[in-house]
């Protein structure tokens, strides 16, 4: 019993805006369904997040109908769970649902199970599609995990797409300690870098196929992209990384003036031919006036004639002035994280504290998650952490002061022209004007 398992894809996905990076997705994505079948899977899994969203061009559509047109031609069977991309916002069904040989688990119109035969054997593939990690939703799961284990045997796996909490700080999810041990692999996905164990149930994550945020550039670098070959036929899973020939990524970091110079050495390490995004972060001095942005396309303009290079340019802070007002000691000269910047910023010139660093990194997170096109229900969770130390904020969030805005609700005098469209003169159900009615407005929307 051998098996690919696949996770992640994000299939169209247009990172930046690039025709040619939605692309990249497409093909690696066929580049691994012809692997497997050339390895003699049995079965192929797809552990969540095939598309990037849950109404996907039709680009992605065609794409993966190609793709998995030629395990169905061999007689290989292939499996899917939803992921949170995946699933509609709407009354709708899932794309999954109309491409032909693939087999959807684990949602309320889908079986949970499904009975594969191998050289004779009997084998149970088992799928739980993604559940929302709220209290309610993990509750569910643990369920379903409960209601499948009991049906089956020895010989199966289960596939789902959700966060191991004890493992990885993600979000909440589920104990890999409390997973029942009747199952033989675990096919996971969400994670999207590599990761497996053994103990204390065979469990795996084998990350996306492409690099889809750039904190996973490093990760990358260190263990490769693309998915696992599972052989299930001794007493332990032997798990074997699979690696795709993707987009390369760089992460360029420089000091001004030197930029342009690193840059060029950069683009060397990339193969004659070959496509690359580099994520370039100038730290300038702050009396500097310069557009490391505009230079650093100007040196790719020079020595790429085939726009074979797509650069994101960010610059940061060099030095302090000695007045700033920044929390903690700086010396001139000395680079600065960005996350010490915003969490001086917050403490309005006192000690840095570790809620103002906690909710610094969340600032920055948000701040990338935006950058790269991220979607709502990705920004949603991250913004709930913003608003969870209420206090905090009530320490630092200032009213307007009453007399700016007892003017803005004045009444107009004859003579006078008009406010702007927009503002509103009432709130239906606010005082005209007057500071004991506008202190009972606030006090009422606190």
């Amino acid at each position: 019993m051998l098996i690919a398992h696949m996770a992640d894809t994000h299939l169209g996905l247009r990172q930046y805006g690039l025709i040619w990076r939605e692309e990249d997705f497409y093909n690696r994505f066929n580049e691994a369904i012809e692997l497997a079948v050339r390895e003699g899977v049995n079965a192929i899994v797809i552990s969540g997040d095939m598309f990037d969203r849950a109404k996907p061009p039709n680009q992605a559509l065609k794409a993966v109908i190609q793709a998995l047109s030629l395990p169905r031609s061999k007689g290989v069977p292939v499996y899917a769970v939803l992921g949170e991309h995946d699933l509609p916002k709407t009354r709708d069904i899932p794309p999954q649902f109309i491409i032909p040989g693939l087999k959807v688990l684990g949602t309320s119109t889908t079986p949970y199970l499904d009975r594969l035969s191998v050289d004779g054997k009997e084998w149970w593939i088992a799928g739980i599609s993604h559940r929302p990690p709220t209290k309610k939703g993990l509750r569910s799961l643990w369920g379903k995990i409960d209601e499948v284990s009991e049906k089956v045997g020895k010989n199966s796996l289960l596939m789902m797409h959700q966060n191991l909490t004890n493992i990885f700080s993600l979000e909440p999810g589920i104990d890999i300690n409390k997973l029942p041990k009747v199952f033989k692999y675990v096919a996971m996905g969400h994670i999207h870098k590599r990761w497996y164990t053994k103990e204390p149930i065979p469990l795996a994550y084998p990350g996306s196929l492409e690099i889809v945020k750039a904190d996973e550039i490093e990760e990358w670098r260190k263990k490769g992209k693309g998915f696992y070959l599972v052989d299930l036929s001794g007493d332990l899973p032997d798990i074997k990384p699979v690696n795709i020939d993707i987009t390369p990524q760089l992460i360029i970091e420089s000091k001004y003036p030197n930029h342009k110079r690193d840059v060029s050495l950069a683009t060397q390490k990339i193969p004659k031919g070959k496509k690359a995004i580099l994520h370039v972060k100038v730290c300038i001095p702050t009396k500097v006036k310069a557009q490391p942005a505009t230079e650093v396309l100007e040196v790719l303009k020079n020595i790429d004639k085939e726009g074979r290079f797509y650069a994101r340019v960010s610059t940061e802070p060099c030095e302090l002035k000695p007045s700033s007002t920044l929390a903690g000691p700086h010396k001139l000269g000395e680079l600065i994280r960005e996350e010490d910047v915003i969490a001086g910023l917050l403490s309005g010139g006192k000690e840095v504290n570790s809620e103002s660093i906690r909710i610094a990194k969340v600032i920055i997170k948000l701040k990338n998650e935006v950058s790269e096109g991220g979607r709502a229900d990705s920004i949603a969770p991250l913004i709930e952490q913003l608003l969870t130390n209420e206090l905090f904020w009530k320490e630092r969030v200032r009213l307007p002061s009453l007399l700016d805005v007892e003017s803005a609700l004045a009444p107009v005098e004859k003579g006078e022209s008009e406010q702007p469209a927009g503002i509103k003169r009432k709130h239906p159900e606010s005082p005209s004007s007057g500071k004991e009615g506008l202190e009972k407005f606030i006090k009422r929307d606190d």
